[in-house]
């Protein structure tokens, strides 16, 4: 090899180590930019962006916009209804049905998931009962509850808060049959009263559960209270969807044609 060789070969190396070293900078520049809560948020706008463009494009070129409108007819048909606040009235009457149904069914779930985990015998007798009511889909219970309770908001406050009860239920449920077998029969061992039992060693492992149930089930009580409107109900987003569908709106600006129409399966 000669002395040039020799003297190039230390340059090719490093240049290599050089762009092997910025390509990998930027790599963790770019994933600590996705990870960090601002960077995340533009790219999920981003990704939006690219949906609705992508939803507006194909719209009157690709699709029929009777079939799947377009993001323009939408904004402008949801600016119509902010102006004249029809759709905060819409918005409103669901979220107070919801969270209606949310706080009853919490407590009393609460309630009956305590006393069931508490007396295991209880628990083992409504275990199978309320496994097969919890199996039934909210949209089976709304035709009787809409024949108990009328056309009102008691209906939807009712499906709201069965579709939460469940959920809860079991999650207090398992976190009183799921507390430390050995550390009950400790503080038994130490004379503990039943009062300090329940207050120091149950509440806080069942807290937990608690919690969870909550979480999970309030998302279900705004879906609840919107499956009920959709059944019957004459305001509500429940209702808002329903009537669309009903009368083939699709915020297209125009009524369908006959030939549409018979287009239709």
């Amino acid at each position: 090899m000669t002395d040039v060789d020799y003297d190039l070969a230390p340059t090719v190396a490093q240049t290599r180590a050089l762009e092997q070293e910025r390509e990998g900078s930027l790599r963790d520049s770019a994933l600590a930019a996705a990870n960090h809560p601002l960077g995340l948020l533009v790219l999920r706008l981003a990704a939006f962006a690219v949906i609705v463009l992508a939803w507006q494009l194909a719209s009157g070129r690709l699709i029929d916009p009777f079939w799947v409108s377009s993001p323009s007819r939408v904004a402008v048909r949801m600016g119509h209804w902010i102006a004249t606040g029809y759709l905060f009235d819409q918005v409103g009457a669901t979220l107070k049905e919801a969270a209606i149904g949310f706080l009853l069914g919490s407590a009393i779930g609460i309630a009956v998931g305590a006393v069931a985990g508490y007396f295991k015998l209880l628990g083992k007798i409504l275990e199978p009962l309320v496994l097969a009511f919890y199996s039934m889909p909210a949209i089976a219970l709304a035709p009787l509850f809409l024949l108990w309770f009328g056309i009102g908001d008691k209906s939807k406050i009712a499906v709201s808060a069965t579709t939460v009860l469940f959920i809860v239920f079991f999650n207090v449920y398992t976190g009183l049959r799921n507390v430390d077998e050995e550390l009950l029969n400790i503080v038994r061992i130490l004379v503990a009263k039943r009062r300090d039992i329940l207050a120091k060693v149950i509440a806080p492992s069942t807290l937990t559960y608690v919690f969870l149930g909550l979480k999970v089930s309030l998302p279900f009580a705004l879906i609840g209270a919107f499956v009920a409107e959709m059944v019957s109900s004459t305001r509500g987003l429940g209702f808002m969807l329903q009537s669309a569908v009903n009368e083939l709106r699709l915020a297209r600006g125009q009524p369908p044609s006959a030939a549409r129409v018979a287009r239709l399966p």
